[in-house]
């Protein structure tokens, strides 16, 4: 045999046994290769899972205390009001997903419970109070009644400690669906510890798989990564226990040796076929096999430890290309995934702007900046007017567009490094950075001048009124919580002042504390029995006789006496209690109607409504209600509103004025000449009669200004057919000079102070003729 020949054997053997040892080497390569991905596919979605729980842990938690932040929630729990705090669970409740909802007082015993019932009443949450951090709120893994949950505890401030929210999480089949988009993997959530694990956990995996699980019983969590037999099934289960909860991480084994079984088959076909270019196969086997697996076990190595920075190459078209592809494929989905949820976690969902959260880490970093520059920074906290009666009137998709339309307008009219965030359900918050006292007051004006344009939503024109607070760095607050706080009192002193803005001013913490405590003292006055009617005799001036009397609202408190309306009624239109005095009033008020009556004295009475009245849709039906039971001819009964009160929300306000007026009754625009006081828009109310501000009235004999503002308005009242009152009688010149001017109506102090019911009938008997009927 030649050199030549002996020579190509030896190539041959040598290319030969070089091929074996590679089919080996490649072999072992690819198991290992096969077993580390499953191990590491299952250890970083172990860190998905674990970071995705957190992650959501925290939004559920800054959930929380945005319900825990709402002013009408804080005042409800703060009052004890189990109405309002069961509204507001059920409707928090249905934005994110909780369906378990308990209220802890100061001992930590529950108060109040969504599910209700007694049993509800004994929960145990001295464990959840333990594990609370240092601001008071926890998240925890637990079971109740067998049903794995996550529960969110946090503190309601009001502003002390008034008790905690608990709010509950169902770890359900939704969540373990959800788990395995995210990781590839089947999820199992399982309760530890129950007797009867089987008809309260859930899991991804087949109905028949999930079954053998469970007959299995729970794998030991001390041997790691286990692999067993379920429904004909291989598997590799990971468990990781949560507190009281069990999750377990499965992964076909099936699916991870595909491809190293087509990748022996193919490289058998490859060795055959190719054996007279073997030794140059040798040659390129390293460039061709080992180097891609090695670079996409660095990939998954990486995307194990949670860096999805740097993509996976995907360099060729067969089976190692393809098995690249679903690898950058995954680590494109769960860096997707992941950006999605950092967002989700600060950003508000409905508005797209930042969160409550987020914006306390940007006021936080722009103080930081303030103190270190020596500049100002300026808080806004703008709420919207009336929003729940928006809400519940109009619906919550209407609230919605309300809501982004409002988001919209702020984020258009102020840049980027003045942050815009949505604070609370119908609050914003904006940081103005190097602004001071006279220019956040120049922006409040802007404010609410671009607010006020109407807005468009569910086919109507509605015309938002806002209320602004506004503190100042350094001079309100150094700290984000200090300025916050004095924000919120700046923002109720515009509430109770009927302003559109109002600044912090020092020493208003105790005035606000003050407040609250008389608003929770307002919701037992009716129970308690402390509140009264008096009346006010309206003479008629044509026939010298008292047609009506108005009903004003008194509070005689048990330990600070007589307490002003003026200082309680608006307590009661921002606590949304305003509705409940006004249908005590009026079931009153029509009461007496009927004594009198009975009395001889067919006199009626005037109730005065306010803006949120004309939102209550029941309110024509009880007023039919009233005048049905007890045979009231409807003229007796006079509605009073202003016209600010109707230009809140015109559209509606005008539709439940007809309806008032459908009903017999009469309506009378009161305060005339201190509102908008539009000839246009008057002529288009439904209305009968006028009442003159006392303002014009009491100084009418001395000033010649006022006389002629009475004089022509009286004129024009006529003119439109229209009924004309004037309060403020003071004197009798007073009361000559309107009977000169043809003013129909007289009310004030000369002719009677207002009068408890019983001494109003007594002055009825001294002073005024029974007549016959009442003038329509």
């Amino acid at each position: 045999m030649s050199f030549r020949g002996r020579l190509a054997i030896a190539l041959v053997t040598l290319v030969l046994v070089a091929q074996a040892v590679s089919w080996l080497a490649v072999n072992q390569t690819l198991d290992e290769n096969a077993w580390r991905e499953a191990n590491e596919r299952l250890s970083a979605g172990r860190l998905v899972v674990e970071k995705q729980l957190q992650q959501r842990s925290q939004q559920l938690e800054q959930s929380a205390r945005l319900l825990a932040a709402d002013f009408g929630f804080r005042g409800a729990v703060a009052t004890g009001d189990r109405a309002t705090i069961g509204s507001m669970a059920v409707n928090h409740g249905a934005r994110i997903g909780s369906d378990r909802f308990w209220i802890l007082d100061l001992e930590g015993q529950v108060s109040f419970s969504m599910a209700g019932g007694d049993d509800e009443l004994g929960r145990d949450f001295a464990k959840l109070l333990q594990d609370a951090d240092a601001n008071g709120a926890t998240s925890r893994f637990t079971t109740i009644d067998g049903a794995p949950l996550q529960v969110v505890l946090v503190p309601v401030m009001a502003p002390q400690l008034s008790g905690w929210a608990v709010l509950g999480f169902t770890l359900d089949e939704a969540l373990a669906r959800q788990l395995r988009e995210l990781t590839g993997l089947d999820v199992s959530i399982v309760p530890v510890g129950g007797s009867d694990v089987g008809s309260s956990a859930s899991s991804s995996l087949p109905l028949t798989c999930f079954a053998a699980l469970l007959d299995q019983g729970m794998p030991d969590p001390s041997r790691g990564i286990i692999r067993h037999s379920l429904d004909e099934h291989q598997f590799l289960t990971l468990r990781n226990d949560l507190a009281e909860v069990a999750l377990l991480l499965h992964l076909d084994r099936d699916g991870v040796l595909e491809n190293v079984y087509q990748l022996r088959a193919e490289l058998a076909v490859i060795a055959a076929l190719t054996l007279a270019g073997s030794l140059f196969i040798a040659l390129l086997m390293t460039r061709t096999v080992t180097r891609p697996l090695q670079q996409l076990v660095a990939a998954a190595k990486r995307i194990g430890r949670g860096d999805y920075s740097q993509p996976v190459p995907v360099e060729r078209d067969d089976e190692v290309g393809s098995l690249a592809l679903t690898l950058e494929q995954m680590r494109s989905g769960i860096a997707e995934r992941e950006r999605t949820i950092a967002h989700q976690a600060f950003h508000d969902a409905l508005t797209g702007l930042p969160n409550r959260s987020k914006a306390q880490q940007e006021l936080r970093r722009h103080l930081q900046h303030a103190s270190e520059a020596g500049h100002s920074l300026a808080l806004l906290l703008v709420d919207l007017d009336r929003f729940k009666e928006i809400n519940d009137s109009l619906g919550h998709e209407v609230g919605d567009q309300v809501l982004i339309q409002t988001a919209k307008r702020l984020g258009e009219r102020f840049d980027e490094e003045n942050q815009v965030a949505r604070f609370g359900g119908d609050e914003f918050l904006l940081m103005l950075p190097r602004t001071r006292i006279r220019q956040a007051q120049q922006a409040a004006d802007e404010l609410v001048s671009m607010l006020a344009e109407p807005l468009a939503a569910a086919d109507m024109q509605m015309l938002l009124d806002v209320s602004i607070g506004i503190a100042i760095y350094p001079e309100h607050g150094k700290d984000p919580a200090a300025l916050l706080a004095r924000a919120d009192i700046a923002l109720y002193d515009a509430k109770s002042q009927h302003r559109r803005w109002s600044c912090y001013e020092p020493g208003r913490d105790a005035g606000q504390r003050d407040k609250l405590t008389l608003a929770n003292d307002l919701r037992g006055a009716l129970g308690r029995n402390e509140l009264l009617l008096h009346f006010q005799p309206k003479l008629d001036l044509h026939r010298g006789a008292v047609s009506h009397a108005e009903a004003l609202l008194r509070w005689e408190h048990p330990t600070r006496g007589f307490i002003s309306p003026d200082l309680f009624i608006p307590l009661a239109e921002q606590t949304g209690r305003i509705r409940e005095l006004t249908r005590w009033v009026l079931v009153t008020a029509v009461r007496q109607i009927a004594q009198w009556q009975e009395g001889g004295h067919h006199v009626g009475a005037a109730v005065n409504l306010s803006a949120l009245d004309l939102m209550d849709d029941g309110l024509p039906e009880l007023v039919q209600q009233l005048l049905s039971q007890h045979q009231i001819d409807p003229p007796l009964l006079v509605l009073e509103v202003t016209e600010s009160a109707v230009m809140r929300d015109a559209d509606y306000g005008m539709a439940m004025l007809h309806r008032l007026r459908s009903l017999g009754v009469k309506l009378a625009i009161d305060d005339y000449g201190t509102g908008y006081s539009s000839l246009s828009y008057l002529k288009q109310l439904p209305v009968h009669e006028i009442k003159i501000d006392k303002s014009f009235v009491m100084n009418l004999t001395s000033d010649s200004d006022d006389a002629v503002i009475v004089r022509s308005t009286v004129e024009l009242g006529h003119n439109m057919g229209l009924k004309v009152v004037a309060e403020g009688v003071e004197n009798d010149a007073a009361l000559e000079l309107l009977r000169r001017f043809g003013c129909d109506y007289a009310q004030g102090y000369w002719i009677s102070r207002p009068l408890p019911a019983a001494a109003m009938t007594q002055w009825l008997q001294e002073q005024q003729p029974k007549p016959e009927a009442v003038h329509a």
